[in-house]
C-alpha cells in the first residue's frame, strides 16, 4: 500500500496520546531540553469542543476542561514530558527478507497478517501462524511446544508490556497545563510541534542557533512567521484547514528554499525543515507520497476518509 493519502506517520503519536487513560508519567525531560517561551505569552486553543487539562504529570484532570477556541495565558516555558503507556495491539513490527513480521517478544516472530486484537490474555491469532526466527528461518518448536500457533488462539506477548510518547505542555496557572496538540497559535503565530530532532539554518545554509541551542529537540514546539497560504497540487506538505473533515481545504506554508529542502521561518534568518514538523497551526501536517518510511512499532492505516484499511 503506497502511503499517498491523508496519512502521516508520526501522526500515530497524535491519536494516541488523546487517551486520557493511558497518560501514566514515565519522566520529564530535563529543564535545559525545552524550548520557546517567554515567563508569559498568549495560547489559542484549537477549535474543538473541549480541552481537556493536565496536572504537572501529564495526568488529565477529572470534569476540568477549556472552551476550543479560547485564547489564555500560558506561563514558562513549555515542558516536555515523557509518557509511558500500555501496549494495545501495538507491536513492534521487522521487515525480514521483505516481508513484514511482529515480534512475539522473545525471538519468535510471525506474519503481520497472522496477528489480531490484544486482550487481556494477550495476543490474538487469527489464521494458523508459522513462528520463524529473526532470520526468517521456521522454528521446530517455540516456548516449549510445536512452533505453529493455531487460528483462535491467544498468546501471551513476551516483550515490554508498554512504550513511550513525548510531548509538550504549556502550564496555564494553578499546577494546570495544557498539552501541545491543543494549541493552535503562540503569540499570535501559528504552532509548530517537532517530530524529529532539528538544526535550525540561515538562508544560505548555515547552521545557526535558536534561543542559545544549536538543535531543537523532537516535540519541542516553536512559531513561524511564514505565511499561511492554500496548498496546490504540486505541494508535498499540507495540513487542513478544520478539524471537519467535510472540510477538504488544504493549507500549507510559504517556504524558503534551503539545501533544496523547503523551509520555514522560526525567526529572523532561521529556518527549519518542513518536512521535520509533526503538527501546524493545531493540524496534523500531512506529507504526499511516495514516501519511504521505518515503522518502530504497527502502525493503523488510513484512506482519505480516515476509514482504517486492512
Amino acid at each position: 500500500m503506497k502511503l499517498s493519502t491523508k496519512i502521516m506517520i508520526s501522526s500515530l503519536a497524535v491519536l494516541l496520546i488523546s487517551t486520557p487513560a493511558f497518560n501514566t508519567l514515565l519522566n520529564s525531560t530535563p529543564a535545559d531540553q525545552v524550548v520557546h517561551a517567554s515567563s508569559s505569552t498568549d495560547i489559542k486553543l484549537s477549535s474543538t469542543g473541549k480541552v481537556p487539562i493536565f496536572n504537572s504529570k501529564g495526568n488529565q484532570l477529572n470534569g476540568q476542561f477549556l472552551k476550543g477556541g479560547e485564547v489564555i495565558t500560558s506561563y514558562g516555558k513549555p515542558v516536555i514530558i515523557r509518557h509511558k503507556y500500555q501496549r494495545s495491539g501495538i507491536f513492534p513490527t521487522v521487515k525480514i527478507d521483505g516481508k513484514s513480521y511482529t515480534s512475539l517478544g522473545d525471538g519468535g516472530y510471525i506474519l503481520v497478517n497472522h496477528t489480531g486484537g490484544y486482550t487481556a490474555k494477550g495476543m490474538r491469532i487469527v489464521s494458523n501462524a508459522t513462528v520463524y526466527n529473526e532470520k526468517g528461518k521456521k522454528l521446530s518448536t517455540y516456548r516449549g511446544k510445536h512452533a505453529v500457533l493455531l487460528k483462535g488462539s491467544t498468546i501471551k506477548y513476551g516483550g515490554a508490556k508498554n512504550y513511550s510518547i513525548a510531548s509538550s505542555y504549556f502550564k496555564v496557572g494553578q499546577g494546570r497545563y495544557v498539552r501541545d496538540g491543543y494549541v493552535q497559535k503562540m503569540s499570535g503565530k501559528p504552532l509548530l510541534i517537532l517530530n524529529h530532532n532539528t538544526y535550525v539554518y540561515d538562508k544560505q545554509g548555515k547552521r545557526v542557533s535558536y534561543e542559545g541551542k544549536r538543535k531543537l529537540l523532537n516535540n519541542s514546539v516553536v512559531t513561524t512567521s511564514s505565511k499561511i497560504r492554500a496548498a496546490k497540487s504540486v505541494d508535498k506538505n499540507y495540513f487542513y484547514q478544520s478539524t471537519n473533515i467535510k472540510n477538504k481545504n488544504k493549507l500549507t506554508f510559504t517556504t524558503t528554499k534551503i539545501r533544496r529542502q523547503n523551509c520555514v521561518a522560526i525567526g529572523r534568518n532561521k529556518y527549519i525543515k518542513i518536512n521535520n514538523l509533526r503538527t501546524a497551526n493545531g493540524m496534523i501536517l500531512f506529507t504526499k507520497g511516495p514516501i519511504t518510511v521505518t515503522l518502530t512499532n504497527s502502525r493503523a492505516v488510513y484512506d482519505a476518509n480516515f476509514k482504517k484499511t486492512e
